[in-house]
């Protein structure tokens, strides 16, 4: 089996990390590192009256650190909470952007952190401006991009306080903090908001669950059939949405993995077709190939749905018995064309058990098979695989690590491994970073071969999570 090359390991000296944000802080045009110590949405108060209550010793633990593309630290936010290996986090993987915001002219980072919200100066981690918020459950931050200047959306992605919906609300702000529009009771709302132009007048549209509004606030559509009799905020929520070139004449499509059906949409909110899926959860539009059968659409599901059911048994195959985690590989009509159940592997401490449940459970890698087609790089199923569109390995990530001594040695967070996918060398190239809260590693992928031409411009970063953008 092909190996990726390890280039560099970063040991974490005076941090911790349960995610990490490649970006260029300083606008020095190479990769630094910004890496984020945080209970993610158990930060916040709004979990006290459930199983997932969080001590508050926990709740307060927040640094974000930088630092170069050797992991020294170049500036810390916060102070690093280094007592134990084992406290509580989740979805922390959407709470850091960085980009132009202001118009300085230098990165700016803008970071969640409880009820507030901050904007730090790239390249020494000033702060430069704040403004304190409603709620302490907001968890993404996204830009919305215009001709005249960038804005801001902040939002809850999770459990809601008061009268709001699951998953709302969510904030418009513009580049000094200031509130545009608070935008309420979104049909879908759930975890995966997007910014996109979605009409090609040059400011982005704001895509919330199954709804879209300009970035006034101003209510556009909402996808056809959604939020109508039998609507439940809870239930029907979206988990996550991707667009690209789906459409006959590869014009834009949104696909939606929504928390029973795989859906795609039009830019003007048309249904172009809805399958029951089981729980989807995450959706990654790239260009697989197995054989003579192409797919555009990767769907990661928790469990096995009608679609999975119909194409088993077309296809003369049993399901394993528990249905659970699975990757469908699906055709621009919403036909399945593959269906793999990855093993789970936690070479660091076997005894860890089953799969986990993080932000992102799949990701691209561009041109990664040796058809010159795109894998997807696993997240939930433990140490990360890389998989061609018949749930095969096309290379292996060597596992570099220690072994764990135990449950309080185990340097893996309850998100299990984080994964990004970033030019880390400045070649070109994609590289994949893997972390746990400890140390991170950097893999150069054998494929495609050195030379070779590679889409990692297509992969445009939105915050944590990346997609393939227009």
């Amino acid at each position: 089996m092909p190996e990726a090359a390890l280039m560099g390991t970063m040991p974490f000296q005076g941090f911790r990390a349960d995610e990490v944000y490649p970006a260029d802080i300083n606008g020095d045009g190479r990769t630094e590192y910004l890496f984020l110590q945080s209970p993610g949405i158990f930060q916040e108060d709004v979990f006290d009256d459930t199983r997932w209550k969080t001590p508050q010793e926990e709740k307060d633990i927040y640094c974000l650190t930088a630092t170069d593309g050797t992991g020294s630290i170049l500036w810390q936010f916060g102070t690093p909470w280094l007592t134990s290996l084992r406290y509580a986090s989740h979805v922390a993987d959407q709470m850091i952007w960085c980009g132009a915001l202001s118009g300085r002219g230098r990165p700016e980072i803008v970071a969640l952190r409880k009820d507030h919200l901050y904007v730090l100066d790239g390249a020494t981690g000033e702060v430069l401006r704040s403004r304190r918020l409603d709620a302490d459950n907001y968890a993404i931050v996204r830009p919305i991009r215009r001709r005249r200047d960038a804005r801001l959306l902040v939002k809850n992605t999770e459990r809601h306080y008061g009268d709001h919906w699951y998953g709302d609300p969510a904030h418009i702000l513009d580049a000094d903090l200031g509130l545009v529009e608070t935008v309420k009771r979104s049909v879908g709302s759930g975890h995966s908001p997007r910014a996109l132009d979605i009409n090609g007048d040059g400011d982005d549209e704001i895509l919330i669950g199954y709804e879209a509004w300009d970035a006034d606030g101003q209510h556009l559509w909402c996808l056809e059939g959604e939020g109508g009799e039998g609507y439940d905020p809870m239930t029907h929520h979206l988990d996550q949405m991707q667009a690209g070139p789906l459409g006959p004449e590869r014009e834009a499509r949104i696909v939606y993995a929504g928390s029973l059906y795989v859906m795609m949409g039009t830019l003007d909110g048309r249904l172009v077709w809805k399958r029951q899926f089981g729980h989807p959860q995450h959706v990654a539009v790239g260009r697989f190939c197995s054989g003579d059968r192409p797919a555009s659409i990767a769907i990661f599901s928790c469990r096995v749905g009608e679609a999975q059911e119909r194409f088993a048994e077309a296809q003369g195959v049993d399901l394993p018995p528990d249905r659970r985690l699975n990757i469908a590989w699906l055709d621009r009509d919403g036909e399945i064309a593959s269906l793999a159940f990855p093993r789970t592997a936690w070479p660091a401490r076997p005894d860890r058990g089953g799969p986990t449940h993080s932000g992102e459970g799949l990701l691209i890698y561009p041109q990664g098979c040796p058809d010159g087609s795109d894998a997807v790089i696993t997240r939930d199923w433990g140490w990360p695989q890389a998989l061609d569109m018949s749930g095969q390995a096309v290379f292996e990530f060597p596992f570099p690590g220690r072994q764990a001594r135990g449950a309080d040695d185990d340097p893996v967070g309850p998100d299990g491994y984080g994964v990004r996918v970033s030019d880390a060398d400045g070649d070109g190239r994609a590289e994949v970073l893997i972390h746990d809260r400890t140390t991170a590693w950097i893999f150069k992928p054998p494929l495609p071969v050195d030379g070779a031409s590679n889409t990692h411009g297509k992969l445009r970063p939105v915050t944590g999570q990346g997609w393939y953008a227009l």
